[in-house]
């Protein structure tokens, strides 16, 4: 059950980080809360698997990686969103 953490952690900030990346935004709050999901759930796991320990034991890089990946997955897909050409 600690990847629900990664993930719910990853959803709320990725919201913060759209809010706090300056400047208009194409990308909406479901892409933003998506992308922080998979940025957390991988910054989570990665950095669980660095610990050398098991997967999901909400160690403290974990959950710092999490944060993290969750921003910078938020970030990339911004910066890709307003790149798309208009239709």
């Amino acid at each position: 059950m600690e990847f629900l953490v990664y993930v719910g952690l990853g959803m709320v900030l990725g919201l913060i980080g759209r809010a706090i990346l300056p400047g208009p935004q194409a990308l909406g709050p479901t892409a933003a809360m998506l992308g922080g999901m998979v940025g957390g759930f991988l910054g989570g796991v990665l950095g669980d698997r660095h610990l050398g320990g098991a997967s999901f034991d909400l160690a403290p890089t974990g959950l710092i990686l999490c944060a993290v990946g969750a921003l910078v997955a938020v970030a990339a897909l911004a910066v890709l969103s307003a790149r798309r050409p208009a239709v």
